[in-house]
């Protein structure tokens, strides 16, 4: 389902996508967000969290390749080599190597298998009920699979690391590997000039070009994912879709007053006399800015005035004490759009 309207995002090159206000804990626009996906190296994100579960950050590792036909982006990291668990966090998040995914798994168990059965343990723990891993770097297999709805649960618990977020916010790093002297591995995310720091990209044939986008503007926090954007030439149609999505998202929802401080819900008529009824603070909501915010209802019990609105947000207001006042012989509320 989509919620809220298309307008700018029918120029997206993709139908699978996902954005959350992280502040408001509310998902903005949404479309096949169920829908079974292939997750490419956005896996590396639980890779991650199972290693930082692990290991502190300055901890050394002494890192152990079995496997020595990885296929895909790969960094040679050499047997037998010392990382510190920072390194080797950057080279899986930042340069998104697959043997990186490999020497982590080794570093916590003592097989890559035994690893992704703590990865599948960790989407159980977490509520990700349509996601199940075969392998720790995100290539193609039939049984590796997800949904975007998941792979927010996933984006929520990496971003509660800060070592997750210090690496992807990584525009490059510097390492020494095999003795070969010093050598800049550039990140694969091009957004971090434009507030995206991290979390993850990705590319497969089953899932096409993928993003999980972590925007930090100076007023909104914002997840963004996208999935099986069109592969093109540049590479690059992930991120002018994400683009398109937060950009979207920004102008389109926002927190919006629906009563000031002080504003009159009821007016009580006793005879010649009137009691207005007053809010004591202010009614915000989050939605959609080019909508009509109305309350879903109002009621009155006894000395009570209970107003509904708004995902079924609920506001108590008392009614003042009013002499000899047995009814109400008119009750007039005021209702806001």
């Amino acid at each position: 389902p989509l919620l809220g309207s298309i307008n700018d995002l029918e120029q997206m090159s993709t139908d699978v996508y996902l954005s959350y206000d992280i502040d408001q804990k509310e998902i903005m626009y949404s479309m096949n967000s169920d829908k079974q996906i292939a997750p490419a190296s956005i896996t590396k994100l639980m890779t991650a969290i199972i290693l930082l579960e692990n290991y502190k950050i300055n901890e050394k590792i002494d890192i152990k390749i079995t496997d020595n036909e990885i296929k895909g982006k790969i960094a040679y990291l050499a047997n037998g080599e010392s990382l510190s668990v920072s390194t080797l966090l950057d080279f899986l998040l930042v340069y998104s190597a697959n043997d990186a995914a490999h020497a982590v798994a080794l570093a916590v168990s003592a097989t890559e298998t035994e690893f992704v059965q703590l990865m599948n343990l960790k989407a159980n723990e977490l509520g990700m009920k349509d996601t199940n891993f075969t392998n720790t770097h995100g290539m193609d297999d039939l049984n590796h699979f997800t949904t975007i709805n998941d792979l927010l649960i996933l984006s929520l618990e990496a971003i509660s690391y800060d070592e997750i977020i210090v690496s992807t916010s990584k525009q490059y790093f510097l390492a020494n590997i095999n003795n070969t002297g010093t050598i800049k591995y550039e990140s694969t995310n091009t957004l971090i000039s434009k507030n995206f720091t991290g979390l993850k990209t990705g590319w497969t044939t089953n899932a096409g070009l993928t993003f999980v986008g972590l925007y930090q503007g100076i007023n909104r926090n914002i997840i963004t994912i996208v999935n099986q954007s069109v592969v093109d030439l540049e590479m690059s149609n992930h991120f002018l879709d994400t683009v398109l999505l937060k950009d979207s998202s920004i102008n389109d929802f926002d927190e919006i007053n629906i009563l000031k401080e002080g504003s009159t819900i009821a007016n009580i008529y006793n005879g010649s006399n009137k009691i207005s009824v007053k809010i004591d603070s202010s009614i915000n909501i989050f939605g959609r800015v080019d909508n009509e915010h109305e309350f879903n209802s109002i009621t009155v019990d006894y000395n009570i005035i209970t107003l509904n609105y708004a995902n079924n947000n609920i506001l108590k207001v008392p009614i003042p004490p009013v002499p000899k006042i047995s009814l109400f012989n008119k009750l007039i509320f005021w209702l806001f759009s």
